[in-house]
């Protein structure tokens, strides 16, 4: 039978002391004692190692952007819904924050609430203009805000920038 000594009994460990002032309150892992505090670094660790492991597989798919509207669920052109603060950008096919561009009320516009659905005059196209002296390097990654600058659109994208970039 495996019975547990006494506190005040020898230690079964055999080291001559008093099983209160040596094993009590430790565990044994491949024959060495581990204190309590111990083991929960011991699982802390594993548990970092294979959060790392999950992020780092390489059979883990590339993470993606929010995916573009597909073409039948697409609202009209430069709808804007105020409860989110979005508009819909048909030349992107996504959604964008704040109001559309050349709105009543967007910024540097006068004041007001475009109807959903009316066209402002389209921003023109993105150029290969030379970029300003805050306009961040292509593809530049922001990890503390978790997106990439796109030269192409000229502004940012939430996530990490596509594979290849």
């Amino acid at each position: 039978m495996n019975r547990q000594p006494g506190r005040n009994e020898p230690c079964s460990c055999g080291s001559g002391r008093k099983y209160k002032n040596c094993c009590e309150g430790k565990t044994r892992i491949f024959g060495q004692k581990i204190p309590g505090a111990a083991i929960w670094v011991l699982v802390a660790v594993a548990g970092v190692g294979v959060a790392a492991y999950a992020m780092l597989r390489p059979d883990r798919p590339e993470p993606t952007m929010p995916a573009a509207v597909p073409p039948e669920e697409r609202p009209a052109p430069y709808t804007y819904d105020s409860l989110t603060n979005r508009h819909f950008d048909p030349v992107h096919g996504h959604w964008h924050d704040g109001r559309p561009p050349g709105s009543p009320g967007a910024p540097g516009q006068g004041t007001g609430t475009p109807a959903s659905g009316t066209a402002p005059a389209p921003a023109p196209p993105p150029t290969a203009a030379a970029p300003s002296a805050n306009t961040p390097e292509p593809w530049t990654y922001d990890a503390e805000k978790n997106q990439h600058w796109d030269p192409t659109h000229q502004h940012w994208h939430p996530g990490l920038p596509p594979a290849g970039r």
